[in-house]
Protein backbone atom coordinates (compact mmCIF):
# COMPACT_ATOMS: atom_id res chain seq x y z
CA UNK A 1 0.00 0.00 0.00
CA UNK A 2 1.24 3.43 -0.83
CA UNK A 3 0.69 6.29 1.53
CA UNK A 4 -1.39 9.12 0.25
CA UNK A 5 -0.49 12.54 1.49
CA UNK A 6 -1.00 16.13 0.59
CA UNK A 7 -0.06 16.94 -2.95
CA UNK A 8 1.34 20.32 -3.77
CA UNK A 9 -0.76 22.13 -6.33
CA UNK A 10 1.51 23.37 -9.11
CA UNK A 11 -1.28 24.34 -11.49
CA UNK A 12 -0.85 27.74 -13.07
CA UNK A 13 -3.50 30.31 -12.15
CA UNK A 14 -4.02 33.78 -13.55
CA UNK A 15 -4.98 36.49 -11.06
CA UNK A 16 -6.70 39.39 -12.82
CA UNK A 17 -9.10 42.28 -12.31
CA UNK A 18 -12.45 42.32 -14.07
CA UNK A 19 -12.53 44.92 -16.84
CA UNK A 20 -16.01 46.03 -15.86
CA UNK A 21 -16.20 46.07 -12.05
CA UNK A 22 -12.50 45.65 -11.14
CA UNK A 23 -13.21 42.71 -8.81
CA UNK A 24 -10.13 40.48 -8.58
CA UNK A 25 -10.49 36.84 -9.46
CA UNK A 26 -8.39 33.84 -10.43
CA UNK A 27 -8.70 31.26 -13.18
CA UNK A 28 -6.71 28.27 -14.39
CA UNK A 29 -4.61 29.24 -17.38
CA UNK A 30 -5.92 26.14 -19.21
CA UNK A 31 -9.52 27.38 -19.08
CA UNK A 32 -10.97 29.24 -22.03
CA UNK A 33 -13.27 31.67 -20.21
CA UNK A 34 -14.01 32.98 -16.72
CA UNK A 35 -17.23 34.66 -15.59
CA UNK A 36 -16.89 37.48 -13.06
CA UNK A 37 -18.68 36.52 -9.86
CA UNK A 38 -19.73 40.10 -9.13
CA UNK A 39 -20.99 41.51 -12.44
CA UNK A 40 -21.24 38.43 -14.67
CA UNK A 41 -18.93 39.65 -17.44
CA UNK A 42 -17.27 36.86 -19.42
CA UNK A 43 -13.50 37.11 -19.89
CA UNK A 44 -11.48 35.14 -22.43
CA UNK A 45 -8.42 33.85 -20.63
CA UNK A 46 -6.26 34.13 -23.78
CA UNK A 47 -6.95 37.85 -24.10
CA UNK A 48 -6.30 38.72 -20.43
CA UNK A 49 -3.12 36.67 -19.91
CA UNK A 50 -0.96 39.77 -20.30
CA UNK A 51 -3.12 41.85 -17.92
CA UNK A 52 -2.83 39.63 -14.85
CA UNK A 53 -0.22 37.82 -12.87
CA UNK A 54 0.39 34.07 -13.08
CA UNK A 55 0.99 32.16 -9.84
CA UNK A 56 1.39 28.45 -9.08
CA UNK A 57 -1.18 26.83 -6.82
CA UNK A 58 -4.73 27.66 -5.86
CA UNK A 59 -3.78 28.72 -2.34
CA UNK A 60 -1.31 31.28 -3.67
CA UNK A 61 -3.90 32.52 -6.16
CA UNK A 62 -6.56 32.90 -3.49
CA UNK A 63 -4.21 34.76 -1.15
CA UNK A 64 -3.17 37.12 -3.95
CA UNK A 65 -6.83 37.83 -4.79
CA UNK A 66 -7.52 38.68 -1.14
CA UNK A 67 -4.45 40.93 -0.94
CA UNK A 68 -5.23 42.72 -4.22
CA UNK A 69 -8.86 43.23 -3.22
CA UNK A 70 -7.78 44.69 0.13
CA UNK A 71 -5.39 47.08 -1.67
CA UNK A 72 -8.16 48.06 -4.05
CA UNK A 73 -10.47 48.92 -1.15
CA UNK A 74 -7.91 51.32 0.36
CA UNK A 75 -8.17 53.85 -2.49
CA UNK A 76 -10.22 56.87 -1.36
CA UNK A 77 -12.08 57.23 -4.68
CA UNK A 78 -13.75 53.88 -4.01
CA UNK A 79 -14.84 54.85 -0.49
CA UNK A 80 -17.20 57.73 -1.22
CA UNK A 81 -19.46 57.71 1.84
CA UNK A 82 -21.64 60.58 0.59
CA UNK A 83 -22.78 58.59 -2.42
CA UNK A 84 -24.20 55.97 -0.05
CA UNK A 85 -26.17 58.53 1.95
CA UNK A 86 -27.64 60.03 -1.22
CA UNK A 87 -28.56 56.56 -2.42
CA UNK A 88 -30.23 55.73 0.88
CA UNK A 89 -32.38 58.90 0.76
CA UNK A 90 -33.39 58.04 -2.78
CA UNK A 91 -34.16 54.47 -1.80
CA UNK A 92 -36.21 55.64 1.19
CA UNK A 93 -38.45 57.70 -1.09
CA UNK A 94 -38.71 54.83 -3.54
CA UNK A 95 -39.57 52.44 -0.70
CA UNK A 96 -42.47 54.58 0.53
CA UNK A 97 -43.87 54.79 -3.00
CA UNK A 98 -43.43 51.04 -3.40
CA UNK A 99 -45.21 50.42 -0.08
CA UNK A 100 -48.12 52.64 -1.18
CA UNK A 101 -48.44 50.66 -4.42
CA UNK A 102 -48.18 47.41 -2.48
CA UNK A 103 -50.94 48.48 -0.03
CA UNK A 104 -53.22 49.37 -2.95
CA UNK A 105 -52.48 46.00 -4.52
CA UNK A 106 -53.20 44.17 -1.25
CA UNK A 107 -56.46 46.10 -0.86
CA UNK A 108 -57.51 45.24 -4.41
CA UNK A 109 -56.55 41.58 -3.81
CA UNK A 110 -58.71 41.51 -0.67
CA UNK A 111 -61.66 42.93 -2.62
CA UNK A 112 -60.99 40.46 -5.41
CA UNK A 113 -60.85 37.60 -2.90
CA UNK A 114 -64.21 38.69 -1.45
CA UNK A 115 -65.69 38.60 -4.95
CA UNK A 116 -64.27 35.12 -5.48
CA UNK A 117 -65.55 34.09 -2.05
CA UNK A 118 -69.12 34.67 -3.24
CA UNK A 119 -68.43 32.81 -6.49
CA UNK A 120 -66.79 29.98 -4.58
CA UNK A 121 -69.80 29.52 -2.27
CA UNK A 122 -72.09 29.52 -5.31
CA UNK A 123 -69.88 26.93 -7.00
CA UNK A 124 -69.90 24.69 -3.89
CA UNK A 125 -73.68 25.00 -3.67
CA UNK A 126 -74.04 23.86 -7.29
CA UNK A 127 -71.54 21.07 -6.72
CA UNK A 128 -73.40 19.83 -3.63
CA UNK A 129 -76.60 19.50 -5.68
CA UNK A 130 -75.00 16.79 -7.82
CA UNK A 131 -72.55 15.28 -5.28
CA UNK A 132 -72.97 14.78 -1.55
CA UNK A 133 -69.20 14.48 -1.06
CA UNK A 134 -66.42 15.54 -3.38
CA UNK A 135 -62.60 15.32 -3.51
CA UNK A 136 -60.35 18.37 -3.70
CA UNK A 137 -59.48 17.78 -7.36
CA UNK A 138 -63.18 18.16 -8.24
CA UNK A 139 -63.16 21.54 -6.45
CA UNK A 140 -60.15 22.55 -8.56
CA UNK A 141 -61.90 21.51 -11.78
CA UNK A 142 -65.07 23.39 -10.89
CA UNK A 143 -63.09 26.47 -9.79
CA UNK A 144 -61.48 26.54 -13.21
CA UNK A 145 -64.95 26.53 -14.83
CA UNK A 146 -66.05 29.37 -12.52
CA UNK A 147 -62.86 31.36 -13.37
CA UNK A 148 -61.58 31.27 -9.78
CA UNK A 149 -57.76 31.46 -9.75
CA UNK A 150 -56.12 28.27 -8.48
CA UNK A 151 -53.76 30.28 -6.24
CA UNK A 152 -56.78 31.52 -4.24
CA UNK A 153 -58.31 28.05 -3.74
CA UNK A 154 -56.36 27.04 -0.61
CA UNK A 155 -57.24 30.26 1.21
CA UNK A 156 -60.90 30.07 0.15
CA UNK A 157 -61.17 26.43 1.24
CA UNK A 158 -59.46 27.18 4.55
CA UNK A 159 -61.76 30.13 5.22
CA UNK A 160 -64.91 28.06 4.62
CA UNK A 161 -63.59 25.16 6.70
CA UNK A 162 -62.95 27.59 9.58
CA UNK A 163 -66.47 28.99 9.22
CA UNK A 164 -67.90 25.46 9.29
CA UNK A 165 -69.53 25.80 5.87
CA UNK A 166 -67.19 23.30 4.27
CA UNK A 167 -66.29 20.16 6.21
CA UNK A 168 -63.32 17.93 5.58
CA UNK A 169 -63.16 14.21 6.28
CA UNK A 170 -59.60 13.08 6.95
CA UNK A 171 -60.68 9.46 6.68
CA UNK A 172 -61.79 9.64 3.03
CA UNK A 173 -60.15 12.90 1.93
CA UNK A 174 -63.55 14.24 0.92
CA UNK A 175 -65.34 17.52 1.46
CA UNK A 176 -68.94 18.05 2.59
CA UNK A 177 -70.82 21.28 1.92
CA UNK A 178 -73.43 22.48 4.41
CA UNK A 179 -75.55 25.57 3.85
Amino acid sequence: MSEEGWKQDNTSYLVFACKKCHQYSYVKTTQKTKKCLRCGRMHRVGSILSEGKIVNGMTAALEMVKRKQAEFAEYPQFQAEQSFSIASKYNERECTEYNKRKRKKIFSLENEEQNFDVKFKEMLSDLSKTHTTFPSYLIAIMADKYAIPSKLLPSLIQKLVQQGILKYSNKNNLYFFSN
